[in-house]
């Protein structure tokens, strides 16, 4: 097993778990979802700030993209999964230079193959593989661990130093998840200190970070009028409020180790058996080495701290939504595993097959929130095609719509914006959202198809032989050249008019 411990054979492994990661997401199996419709078509002149939010660096990639592939969402999605697999990588890159410079001697040697594995597969990161615009949380984290590897040797090589810094730019212009790295900076410094690194120039150079972060603050409030920007009508009223924070904080922090469960007995029952089993590792493993006992209070610092931003948000414990909050404290997560993993046991098999265990289970997760992004991207799709199959000049209804499948949002919003992108030809004047569901419950095999009046109309509690519609105010006269599509679970139905 000892041929195992070779760097080449680790990358050979690793490469082969994201091969492997290919054929669980199923690009090809993918498409634009929600906002996707909305954010992607955005002309170049809105880089810097778009929708509300200050984040140049993934726009650019967008943009960059759209450049590429046009409209084919599988290109979108090859750029998304390549970000992925840079960032396992940069994971390994950072856990093998943790270890050559703190832990040399705390068997901690397959730290690097174990933590990126186990990130590869981390099974919370579905939105961030699988929804176009939420692959920020990737691209923030790799900048984040670049930036990290390269602060762990600034002291000894100005280079790093300066790479360091430009990476740590790039992540802050990417996402607000790794506003904590700050923290995580002084920790390194810390360290340094105590192994003989000059206290003087370790203070200095956090402080360049520090000062370099609060001129960021600084742009922000100047461009987007508030530090939390506007991106959601919520973020003013939420920030608050402090026991609304404290209450999603503590959510987040529990979905970092704990699957969606729709029954909230059952996630709270989950957690409470994965957080008494983590504590209790945790006892074993500060009883057994001091020094490794300090590293993993950081860790446990570092995945608290990297979902604070997103408290103001909150996470949804019932279903997969919002898991792109995760993606950043999942590195700590994944390494906090690895190292009890290797602490708790010296038997180099026994690890391996504890690793092979929790990859097994997180893949088994990772393929059933993959079928609820299918399942989205099914109805996103087939409702372009369908839109482009229908040109008038009248006004287009939409009743049913679905927000979402589990938790991968379908057109919550956005399906005007689908049809503005995709079907600029189509010659609607006007995109009506009647109604909306909040599930989808139908299968992959969504499909296009006809409905008589007669059966919309029994469904909707309509005259069978009047051409109208009703929301929850009016009734809306229709005419003959507007068209109604009717969303039901097996196909989006464009509704032929009575006396047709």
């Amino acid at each position: 097993m000892k041929v195992l411990q070779q760097t080449k054979i680790q990358l050979w492994i690793l490469t082969g778990c994201c091969i492997l990661m290919i054929f669980i997401v199923r690009p090809w199996e993918l498409y634009f979802l929600n906002d996707d419709f909305i954010h992607i078509p955005m002309d170049i002149r809105y880089l810097f700030e778009r929708g509300g939010f200050m984040r140049p660096v993934p726009n650019i990639f967008l943009e960059l993209d759209k450049w590429l592939y046009g409209k084919n969402a599988l290109g979108f999605f090859c750029t998304t999964l390549l970000m992925h697999f840079i960032c396992v990588f940069c994971v390994f890159a950072f856990c093998r230079k943790l270890v050559t410079q703190y832990f040399n001697e705390s068997g901690l040697h397959m730290l690097p193959l174990f933590a990126a594995v186990l990130f590869c597969f981390y099974p919370f990161h579905t939105e961030a593989l699988m929804w176009t615009i939420s692959r920020v949380a990737t691209i923030a984290t790799t900048f984040t661990i670049l930036s990290l590897h390269f602060y762990l040797t600034a002291s000894e090589r100005k280079t790093h130093a300066l790479l360091s810094w430009i990476c740590f730019v790039i992540a802050l212009f990417t996402y607000e998840s790794m506003w904590n790295v700050i923290l995580l900076f002084l920790f390194i410094g810390v360290a340094n200190y105590k192994y003989g690194k000059p206290a003087r120039r370790e203070a200095f150079r956090w402080l360049i970070f520090f000062i370099t972060f609060i001129i960021y603050l600084l742009i922000r409030v100047k461009v987007l009028s508030s530090l939390t920007g506007d991106g959601y009508d919520s973020f003013e009223e939420n920030s608050k409020n402090i026991p609304f924070l404290i209450a999603n904080w503590f959510k987040l922090i529990a979905r970092v180790f704990t699957p969606a469960f729709i029954s909230t007995k059952t996630f709270l029952l989950v957690c409470a058996s994965l957080a008494l089993l983590h504590s209790i590792a945790l006892v074993f493993v500060f009883k057994r080495s001091k020094n490794i006992a300090r590293f993993v209070l950081v860790l446990v610092a570092a995945i608290i701290t990297g979902v604070a931003t997103a408290s103001i948000l909150g996470i949804d414990t019932h279903r997969g939504e919002a898991d792109r909050y995760l993606h950043y404290s999942s590195v700590f997560y994944c390494i906090l595993i690895a190292v009890m993993i290797l602490i708790l046991t010296r038997h180099i098999k026994i690890q391996f097959v504890s690793v092979a265990g929790i990859s097994i289970l997180f893949i088994v997760l990772l393929c059933c929130y993959q079928q609820n992004f299918s399942k989205a991207s099914s109805v996103t799709r087939t409702t372009v095609k369908s839109i482009q199959q229908y040109q008038t000049n009248g006004t287009a209804y939409f009743v049913d719509v679905p927000k979402a499948s589990g938790g991968a949002l379908i057109f919550r919003v956005g399906l005007d914006a689908s049809v503005e992108w995709m079907s600029p030809n189509s010659g609607y004047k006007k995109i009506v959202v009647l109604s909306q569901t909040e599930q989808f419950e139908g299968s992959r095999n969504f499909t296009t198809a006809e409905a008589k009046w007669n059966e919309f109309a029994l469904s909707n509690n309509l005259p069978s032989n009047i051409y109208i519609l009703k929301d929850s105010s009016e009734t809306i006269q229709l005419r003959k050249e507007d068209v109604v599509f009717w969303f039901t679970k097996d196909a989006i139905r464009k509704v032929i008019p009575p006396n047709q």
